[in-house]
């Protein structure tokens, strides 16, 4: 069975026709109006060997913003009709790839924002074993809190009044009472 797709699209902005060859060599005929877009999509079909001719009659005098837009609904479409039942695919991939003039600007930008600054591991492994000992340390410390404002509760005790008189020590790590699971998406651990 051909894992391939052709689709129209026409609103009052864009004329889109797409057609697209999982099972491609990586060849590619693009036509946007929009150079970088052309050039994004050409480098998507050489790197992915997926065969793909995309033409847009856009509203590029306005700005690139349809034209961008409907194409990735065409594209999206295209390839989920592409795959069919999906039959044979059992996980999808998954890559990083920092590439030193990202991290530069992004450690830049942080370091406008973040006081204490940033600092650069030497390696994506060094970063993630840092961040497992951060989540670690904050959940535990977190959930221990919790359980001492149960203790302090029984015992008719203002937890917030005793964090209070424990922050005067030097060294007290100022944790409260709350949600555990990660910075993200708190979990209520009751």
């Amino acid at each position: 069975m051909a894992r391939s797709f052709k689709i129209q699209r026409d609103t009052a902005e864009t004329k889109i026709s797409l057609s697209i060859n999982l099972d491609g060599s990586g060849k590619s005929t693009i036509s946007t109006g929009l150079g970088f877009l052309d050039h994004m999509l050409t480098l998507f079909a050489r790197h992915s060997l997926i065969d793909l001719e995309v033409h847009c009659d856009g509203d590029t005098h306005v700005d690139g913003h349809h034209t961008a837009e409907d194409i990735g609904i065409c594209l999206g479409q295209a390839i989920e009709a592409s795959l069919g039942d999906k039959k044979g695919i059992y996980r999808y991939g998954h890559m990083t790839l920092p590439m030193d003039e990202t991290l530069a600007q992004v450690a830049q930008l942080y370091e406008k924002i973040i006081v204490p600054g940033v600092h650069r591991a030497s390696s994506i492994k060094a970063a993630e074993a840092a961040k497992v000992i951060e989540n670690t340390q904050r959940d535990l410390n977190i959930a221990l809190m919790n359980e001492l404002a149960i203790i302090f509760d029984r015992l008719g005790l203002d937890t917030s009044e005793v964090l209070e008189a424990a922050g005067t020590k030097w060294n007290f790590l100022k944790f409260k009472p709350g949600l555990v699971g990660g910075h993200c998406i708190g979990v209520d651990p009751y």
